[in-house]
């Protein structure tokens, strides 16, 4: 199981797949489908793909794929994951694991900053010495939140 709980934990959702799995796409189209940038591992491509799936199956997964990681903590297969969808829970647990932000991905916001300032002639300024890590603060995202959405945040 150290393969798969260390590669569960090496980015905000990790989903260990097969390519001709039609649940893993659906689940990776799921996630993707908010914003977010998940590392798949299509275990039937991998020379420790057989190796992998035991450790799956032995963490509970039957079947062994689609299982998803999010914020280093193993969600479960396809079921679960639809589950916290219908209940409106997956999308919260996407923005805690910091994999996308008021619905879009961190990765998409930096790039949309760098385009407006290539355009105004401050190109890699803003993105990298600004918004970068602005974004890693929990009260900056809060605090953007607030003033984009209107909505308050308790505390």
């Amino acid at each position: 199981m150290d393969t798969i709980v260390k590669l569960g934990s090496e980015s905000p959702v990790v989903i260990f797949s097969k390519s001709n799995c039609c649940m893993s796409h659906t689940i990776d189209t799921l996630i993707r489908g908010y914003g977010a940038n998940p590392r798949v591992y299509e275990l039937d491509r991998m020379d420790e793909g057989d190796k992998m799936e035991k450790e799956l199956m032995a963490l509970g997964c039957n079947p062994s794929v689609p299982a998803v990681f999010i914020n280093k903590e193993f969600v479960g297969g396809s079921n679960e994951v639809m589950s916290l969808n219908i209940r409106g829970k997956l999308k919260p647990l996407l923005i805690k694991a910091n994999a996308i932000w008021l619905g879009v991905a961190p990765e998409r916001i930096l790039a949309a900053v760098g385009e407006l300032a290539k355009a105004i002639g401050a190109e890699g300024l803003l993105a990298d010495s600004i918004v970068a890590p602005m974004l890693k603060k929990p009260q900056i995202k809060t605090y953007l939140y607030v003033g984009l959405t209107g909505i308050s945040v308790g505390g």
